[in-house]
C-alpha cells in the first residue's frame, strides 16, 4: 500500500467514532473472513471507537466462518434502524404551542408558534437518532447499491457520514471517500497487506481466516492463472503459523459441489510435511508452477503448455518430474545442481539457487 492512502486511512479513522463493517447482500467465504479480519484490525488498533459488524444473510453453510475465531463478543446485527432527527428547545427559552411541517422542492421548513419565549439558531439542537454512524467500510463491493438495504439507509444521510471502500479489483475507487483497492485474488489479501503496512499481527486464527478466503478464490489452488503473490502470501501464512490442512478442510466442508474432494493423504503431507523454510514460488515464465507443499491432489493445471512440483527444504530440492512435459533428464540437472538423483518420479539435487532461479533453470531445460 502506498503511503498517500495509508495516511489518508489513518486520518479517516482518527475523525470518527462509531464504525459499521458491512459488505454486498450475497456474502462469500472471503468477504465474510475480511470483515472478520477487519473487525478484529480496528478493534485492537482503534480501541477508542466503537465498531460493529453488519451482516444480515449468512448463509448457513458459512456460519463455520464465525467459528474460526474464538472471539464470542463480536457485535454483528442483522438489522438496521433507519435514521431520525430530533429537534430540541430548551424549556427555559421558549415555550412551543404547534409545529407545522412545510415542505418545498428545494427544502423543508418547520413553522414553529411559541406560547412564550423566542427562539434563534443557537437555542435550536438537531440531533440524529437510528442510524448513528460516521464511518461505514465495506469489503468486497463493487457498488454500493449491493448492499441493499444498507445502501437505502445510508442515502438519506450520505452527505454527514464517511464510506470506505476495500476491495481485491484497482479499478474500484469510484464510490468511496476513501478507496483502499488493489488488484489482488481476494479481498482477504488487501487485509493482510493492510495489517502489515499498520505493523499489525493477527493471531494464528485469524491468520488462517485470510488463508481460507485466499484458498476459496483460488478454487483450492486449481484456478488458472493464479497471480504469483498468492503463492507468497499462503507461504507468508504457514510460515507464521497458519495450518494448511484446517483451511482445506474448511474450503472443503463449505462447497457442496461433488468434485471438491481432498484426500486423507494430501491433508497428512500438508500436516505432516517437516515443511522447513520454503516458500510458495509462481515463475515469470509462463506456464510455471511451482507449490512446494506437494498437493498433488488438490491441484489442478490447465491452459498452460508445461508445469512441476517444487519443493525446497533447507536447500535440499524435490521436483516432481511427472509434471514434466519434457523430462529434463539427470545429465542435464547435473549441469546446473549438486547430488542429482532420480527415483521413481521425483528429482532431489542440492542447491544454494533462489526458488525463482531454481524454476527458470528448469524451464529453460524443457524448451
Amino acid at each position: 500500500m502506498n503511503n498517500k492512502d495509508l495516511l489518508e486511512l489513518q486520518n479517516l479513522l482518527k475523525t470518527k467514532s462509531n464504525i459499521l463493517i458491512a459488505s454486498h447482500t450475497r456474502p462469500t467465504i472471503d468477504s465474510i473472513s475480511s470483515i472478520i479480519l477487519l473487525y478484529k484490525l480496528l478493534s485492537l488498533l482503534y480501541k477508542d471507537k466503537k465498531t460493529t459488524i453488519y451482516l444480515p444473510n449468512l448463509p448457513e453453510r458459512l456460519g463455520f466462518l464465525m467459528k474460526v475465531v474464538s472471539d464470542d463478543n463480536i457485535p454483528v446485527i442483522k438489522v438496521l434502524e433507519e435514521s431520525k432527527y430530533t429537534i430540541s428547545i430548551p424549556k427555559k427559552i421558549a415555550q412551543i404551542d404547534t409545529v407545522n411541517y412545510i415542505p418545498d422542492e428545494d427544502n423543508f421548513t418547520l413553522n414553529v408558534k411559541l406560547l412564550k419565549g423566542d427562539l434563534d439558531t443557537d437555542s435550536v439542537k438537531v440531533s440524529r437518532i437510528g442510524f448513528t454512524y460516521d464511518l461505514v467500510i465495506l469489503v468486497d463491493t463493487p457498488y454500493l447499491k449491493f448492499t441493499g438495504q444498507l445502501s437505502k439507509v445510508i442515502m438519506p444521510v450520505r452527505s454527514s457520514l464517511s464510506i470506505m471502500n476495500i476491495d481485491s479489483h484497482a479499478d474500484n475507487s469510484h464510490y468511496g471517500d476513501c478507496n483502499i483497492t488493489r488488484d489482488k485474488l481476494s479481498t482477504s489479501q488487501v487485509l493482510l497487506e493492510l495489517s502489515n503496512d499498520l505493523k499489525f499481527n493477527f493471531d494464528k486464527e485469524y491468520l488462517e481466516l485470510i488463508l481460507i478466503g485466499i484458498l476459496y478464490k483460488s478454487d483450492l489452488l486449481r484456478a488458472s492463472n493464479i497471480p504469483f503473490d498468492v503463492f507468497k502470501d499462503i507461504s507468508s501464512l504457514v510460515s507464521l503459523g497458519a495450518d494448511m490442512s484446517y483451511a482445506i478442510r474448511c474450503i472443503s466442508g463449505s462447497f457442496d459441489l461433488q468434485d471438491l474432494k481432498v484426500k486423507e493423504s494430501v491433508i497428512r503431507n500438508a500436516q505432516e510435511g517437516n515443511i522447513g523454510d520454503i516458500k510458495y514460488v509462481r515463475s515469470s515464465v509462463d506456464g510455471i508452477l511451482v507449490n512446494p507443499y506437494g498437493l498433488l491432489e488438490t491441484l489442478y493445471i490447465r491452459d498452460i503448455s508445461f508445469a512441476f512440483i517444487l519443493s525446497i527444504i533447507d536447500k535440499k530440492v524435490k521436483v516432481y518430474a511427472k509434471f514434466f512435459t519434457y523430462d529434463p533428464g539427470v545429465s542435464n540437472l547435473s549441469s546446473n545442481f549438486d547430488e542429482v538423483k532420480f527415483e521413481g518420479s521425483v528429482y532431489t539435487f542440492n542447491t544454494n539457487k533462489s526458488p525463482e532461479d531454481v524454476s527458470k533453470i528448469l524451464s529453460s531445460l524443457m524448451n
